[in-house]
Order: structure tokens, then C-alpha cells, then sequence
């Protein structure tokens, strides 16, 4: 059996293969008391749903769901080329599961936490930029994200620009590699960092990062096999 809802003549119509009845509201809309039970699909604007509920607009899509008592609402929309899932009234949104206890969602603040071994939902640092190059001599980037190039400077010395810019010169940046196996190593172990020796300004903005590579003696080493992660 399909249910169909049609907002354009207001009536809820109750229909299956053989039989059809019609249950008018005024033409102004109305309401309903107690329990509808509905065995089958329903329809909002549909005449076929294509799932157990289907609601469908020829302009924005909106459920909304409210809590009269504690002023919560929450909707699910359509809104330009957007599917939308959100809070009103500056409350979170929260996936929780069989405990209630939220395991993920968006802080009011816009913060993405979830509990993946944690303890609790926490906010989730991102990685913001990542880069794996070869860097002796001409520059190949095996695998990167939000990373435009690499440059190699000089012996040792990279920098790393973004693709899009980060918000502020706050960030970690982690660093890890291997020396090229033509250079003389000076003994282990290796140093590799962001760009800070005395005689190298550190370069450190919101478009790009300096990094280098040294060996044992503190001198500047191309790197074989350098990795970059910038967080934030």
C-alpha cells in the first residue's frame, strides 16, 4: 500500500492495487490526532516513492524535527546543489549509537570529533598537507595532498609550497627520511626538520614551509626519500 501526501490539493490519499480511498482535508490544510500507521511506502509530492518514505519538492526539501520542550530542532534540506543535515538554535550535531552516547558529529564551534579508540568524542586534528619527494638533485614527488610543488634550494633545503593557503603559522610540521646513499653520511643518526639553522632564515608562512636534511656532522645532505606532514 502507498500513502500519498499531495500538498498542492491537500488530501492523503490511501491507495493499493485494488482499492483507492480518499480522506479530504480543508483546502486551507489540516491537522491529525493520534497515530497514523502506514503498512507500505510513503509518498510527500510523489505519487511513486521510490523508498519507504520519499519526499520530493520542485523547490528546497525540507523535514524538519522538533523538541518543544527543550527548543532543539534539527532539518534535513536540500538547498541549492547542498543536501543538508543541521542543527538550529546553536546545538550540536551528534551521531550517537544503541548507549546514546554521541560518538561523532560538529560542535557549535564547527569542530569534527568522533571516538575511534579515544574514550569519548574529541576534536579531530587533520592532517593539512602531506609530501613524500625524492630530493637529490631533480625534485620527483611520489604522493602528495594540498602540496603545489617542491623546491629544492640548495644541498639539503626544500620548500614546500600549498596548495591552499593554511589559516595561520600555527602548525606542526613532522618530518622523516632517508639520506642519499651517494652522500657521505657522517655517521647516524640523521636530522631532518623544518629550516632553522643559523647561517638558513626559516621560512614559515601560510603558503609555504622550508624544510631541510643533515646528516650526523650537521651538514646539509640531500634527502633519497623525504617525508613531510603538516597538522594543524
Amino acid at each position: 500500500m502507498t500513502t500519498i501526501i499531495n500538498g498542492s490539493s491537500p488530501s492523503i490519499t490511501f491507495s493499493d492495487s485494488t482499492t483507492q480511498a480518499s480522506a479530504g482535508l480543508p483546502s486551507t490544510g489540516g491537522n491529525i490526532t493520534g497515530n497514523l500507521n502506514v503498512s507500505g511506502t510513503v509518498g510527500i509530492g510523489t505519487t511513486s516513492p521510490a523508498g519507504t518514505l520519499d519526499v520530493i519538492s520542485s523547490g528546497f526539501t525540507k523535514i524538519v524535527v522538533s523538541n518543544t520542550t527543550n527548543g532543539v530542532t534539527g532539518r534535513i534540506q536540500t538547498e541549492s546543489n547542498d543536501f543538508l543535515i543541521q542543527t538550529d538554535s546553536n546545538h550540536p550535531l551528534s551521531f550517537a549509537v544503541a548507549n546514546g552516547a554521541s560518538q561523532a558529529g560538529i560542535d557549535t564551534s564547527g569542530n569534527f570529533k568522533f571516538n575511534s579508540g579515544y574514550g569519548s568524542s574529541a576534536i579531530v586534528y587533520g592532517c593539512r598537507a602531506w609530501v613524500n619527494f625524492y630530493g637529490s638533485g631533480s625534485i620527483t614527488i611520489y604522493g602528495s595532498g594540498n602540496v603545489s610543488s617542491v623546491t629544492r634550494t640548495n644541498t639539503g633545503r626544500y620548500t614546500i609550497a600549498f596548495s591552499n593557503s593554511l589559516t595561520d603559522t600555527n602548525y606542526g610540521v613532522v618530518c622523516n627520511g632517508t639520506i642519499d646513499t651517494g652522500t657521505s653520511t657522517g655517521g647516524n643518526p640523521f636530522f631532518y626538520g623544518i629550516q632553522a639553522a643559523s647561517s638558513v632564515p626559516q621560512i614559515k608562512s601560510t603558503s609555504q614551509v622550508g624544510v631541510m636534511s643533515q646528516n650526523a656532522s650537521t651538514s646539509f645532505a640531500d634527502a633519497q626519500n623525504f617525508t613531510v606532514a603538516i597538522f594543524r
